[in-house]
């Protein structure tokens, strides 16, 4: 019986600058959406109107925007035919 590993590798995952970007503008979406509500519950400003629909087209072109770049392809390669696997006899 084998003895469990202790530490476990964990597999890193490269990312690349457009990732990390998506990243980024995902966590500007979540401030910007935090600080209108609280903007809304305190209500200081005069103008609630247009800081509410100033913030809210913000949230959503960073919302998209960040959707957009996070996205990852996934690269398939076509093979002609399938090879078989062998059994060791």
């Amino acid at each position: 019986m084998k003895k469990p590993k202790k530490y476990q590798r964990r597999r890193l995952v490269k990312t690349t600058f457009r990732e990390d970007t998506g990243k980024y503008l995902l966590d500007v979406n979540k401030l910007v959406l935090v600080s209108i509500v609280i903007s809304e519950i305190l209500q200081r400003e005069k103008h609630h109107d247009i800081l509410l629909f100033g913030g809210v087209a913000v949230v959503f072109a960073t919302l998209i925007s960040g959707l957009i770049l996070v996205r990852r392809e996934i690269k398939r390669e076509k093979t002609a035919f399938r090879q078989r696997k062998r059994s060791k006899r």
